[in-house]
């Protein structure tokens, strides 16, 4: 057990190493190019135009999840829409207060389950049912499935409270 948890705070190391080198190779990248230039060239660019005439205009939405890469991304999906985006990484140093103030603060929550902790999920949970706020748990981080999970939630028939 030892040996493998050696191994594996070595691991860690490598790969905050590895982070760390593409975080300055990216910041040169778009130090050069224009923010829409790096998301094409980085191949994240997304055609949110095609949100199949639903609007959902001044709904505001929170994605929990770190995926800091498809911000923007999440961002031009949720404006195609006409929805206020608030992205939160899932991170909770406050832990239950934060995401009770993010349900408080917005009207519908989209948390992917591939990247948030079964705890994350769960405090997300309570704090939507808490204030009645309709929270959709994602299969997958991807941007589609928030696309789908916005027409979902569109076709539903939102109709924004007080």
């Amino acid at each position: 057990m030892k040996k493998e948890l050696e191994f594996l705070r070595g691991e860690v190391k490598r790969l905050n190493k590895e982070n760390t080198e593409f975080v300055k190779t990216a910041s040169i990248f778009e130090s050069k190019f224009p923010k829409n230039e790096v998301v094409e060239k980085l191949g994240v660019y997304c055609n949110c135009k095609a949100n199949e005439g639903l609007q959902l205009k001044g709904v505001r939405v929170a994605y929990i999840g770190e995926v800091e890469s498809l911000e923007a991304c999440y961002k031009e999906m949720a404006d195609s829409f006409g929805c206020l985006f608030c992205y939160h990484s899932g991170h909770c140093e406050r832990g239950k207060r934060e995401i009770e103030s993010i349900a408080e603060k917005n009207d519908v929550i989209f948390c992917p389950v591939d990247i948030n902790s079964h705890n994350a999920c769960r405090l997300v949970k309570e704090a939507c049912k808490l204030r009645n706020k309709p929270c959709y748990f994602l299969r997958s981080s991807g941007l589609s499935t928030l696309k789908t999970g916005l027409v979902n939630f569109a076709a539903e028939g939102y109709v924004r409270g007080g």
